[in-house]
């Protein structure tokens, strides 16, 4: 039998997100989007919203891992820019295609320093 008080603290939510499960002002928040708040409350252009995130953004993890809530793997996205690359990533994913063309052209021009 574990000890009272000696587990993370930490829960997995019904979408797969950690979220805080002790009580405390971070109660129920979920970790990824906690870490960010941090973040934005030391530097952030934009005002911040009662969460400590900017209205209108949202909290991408760089390497789609719901788990991995690092600040180095975070990123703040525009929330209409998160759907679309988020459902780019789905379709790719389930071999429909997406937004974007996937093409593998090489560098461009001005990185190999080469001229047409």
């Amino acid at each position: 039998m574990a000890i009272k008080g000696s587990g993370t603290g930490i829960r997995i939510h019904a979408k797969g997100y950690p979220r805080y499960s002790r009580r405390g002002p971070l109660r129920d928040k979920l970790v990824h989007r906690a870490v960010m708040a941090a973040m934005c409350r030391e530097s952030c252009y934009y005002p911040l919203g009662e969460d400590g995130l900017p209205p209108g953004f949202d909290v991408h993890h760089v390497d789609f891992d719901k788990r991995h809530w690092c600040g180095s793997n975070l990123l703040l996205m525009e929330r209409v820019l998160h759907y679309h690359a988020d459902y780019d990533r789905r379709n790719y994913n389930r071999g429909k295609g997406g937004h974007f063309e996937d093409t593998d052209d090489g560098p461009p021009d001005w990185v190999t320093g080469e001229t047409a």
